[in-house]
């Protein structure tokens, strides 16, 4: 490193610290009487450096710091992942906290954000998520030291999230979606879900060439995203799913007849064959769960006005794992059938159904146990 000795006999040296979020070289000057002291006070800074306890003055608002760090860090994700950003930015983040300077932030007006939408546990989880990989870039920036950055969103009091529960379908809704009165490209699509367990957007995007009715497979190696309105082909959700399934004898016929009748290469289009858009998959599930209660409803139910059946595409996911545990299938096979990347989500589902098999709790309970 380079010593500067300046006219008032004082020894200068410039310290490069890193880059901002917009990636101008940020630099601190150290000045000292002598080299020996200039050098001790280099180590020391270094050190605050790697410690993260350095702060550099910023005028910048959070409200700019959030879009740009957006714009360098999310803008290039998958379409889903990179809407659920720059939702939580513009629609929470920025009209809470966009006034402030970066150097003003408090962990009060972190909770106090959460507080106004603590009716929204799911959205909060996001806000938080969010926060914390903008703040931990603010400590990289050496904008906020690092105690203030592990601060700003520890110990916050959060709303209580309950998870969608994953479950099999019930009986009410298995006798529903037999009974009900689908038209030919509606019983198709409650057909894909639930005899290949796809996801929703792997099922949207399946064409004709997927089915080879010789070999009985078919296979999964795209999927079609919502930018919005607008919808887009890609690559399926992880390497682990493209894969192959097995056709079941049951349905075979079904889809040989499906496919002869299609005009288009696309399973599941609009009416006027162009890919499937937001809002008319939105006017397909929602013919689709009528249907499904108008096969179920009672009276009674009627005269309330309740709808029984309440699901989405991704039940009948968790019923195709369900269904692939009781057919005795490995966890490995289930985790290349469902096209997961690892095999977390289907040791989840099968602990559970084991616990259920075994009635774990049941059988401890008696038989555990000292006294006679």
């Amino acid at each position: 490193m380079k010593f500067k000795k300046r006219q008032d006999g004082r020894y200068e040296a410039k310290v490069t610290l890193g880059k901002d979020s917009t990636g101008k070289v940020l630099r601190k000057s150290i000045y000292a009487n002598t080299i020996k002291e200039l050098e001790q006070k280099i180590y020391e800074l270094k050190k605050e450096k790697e410690e993260g306890n350095i702060v550099i003055s910023s005028n910048m608002l959070i409200s700019n710091y959030c879009n740009t760090w957006y714009d360098s860090y999310k803008s290039q994700k998958e379409t889903n992942t990179k809407a659920m950003y720059k939702n939580v930015i513009d629609k929470h983040i920025n009209p809470c906290l966009g006034n402030l300077r970066v150097e003003q932030l408090k962990k009060q007006h972190i909770q106090q954000m959460i507080n106004s939408r603590f009716d929204k546990a799911r959205t909060c989880q996001q806000i938080i998520l969010t926060l914390r990989q903008i703040i931990n870039e603010m400590k990289s920036d050496h904008i906020i030291n690092s105690v203030d950055a592990d601060n700003l969103t520890k110990n916050l009091t959060m709303p209580r999230y309950k998870a969608v529960e994953k479950r099999a379908l019930t009986d009410r809704e298995l006798l529903a979606v037999k009974k009900a009165d689908f038209d030919i490209k509606q019983r198709a699509f409650i057909n894909v879900l639930f005899y290949f367990g796809l996801r929703r957007e792997e099922a949207l995007a399946l064409m004709r060439s997927d089915f080879d009715f010789k070999e009985n497979m078919l296979t999964v190696s795209r999927a079609l995203i919502f930018d919005k309105n607008n919808a887009e082909i890609k690559d399926t959700k992880s390497y682990a799913g493209n894969r192959c399934i097995n056709i079941p004898l049951e349905v075979k016929s079904f889809f040989i007849d499906y496919l002869q009748k299609l005009d288009g290469l696309y399973l599941f289009t609009k009416s006027d064959g162009n890919l499937m858009t937001l809002s008319a998959y939105r006017r397909m599930w929602e013919q689709i769960q009528k249907k499904m209660n108008a096969a179920v409803i009672t009276e009674a139910e009627m005269q309330m006005k309740v709808t029984p059946i309440t699901l989405t595409a991704h039940y009948f996911r968790h019923n195709y794992c369900t269904l692939l545990y009781y057919s005795g299938l490995s966890v490995g096979k289930a985790v290349e059938l469902m096209g997961h990347a690892d095999y977390k989500m289907i040791m989840q589902i099968y602990k559970h159904l084991d616990d259920q098999k075994e009635h774990t709790n049941e059988k401890i309970n008696n038989n555990i146990k000292m006294s006679c």
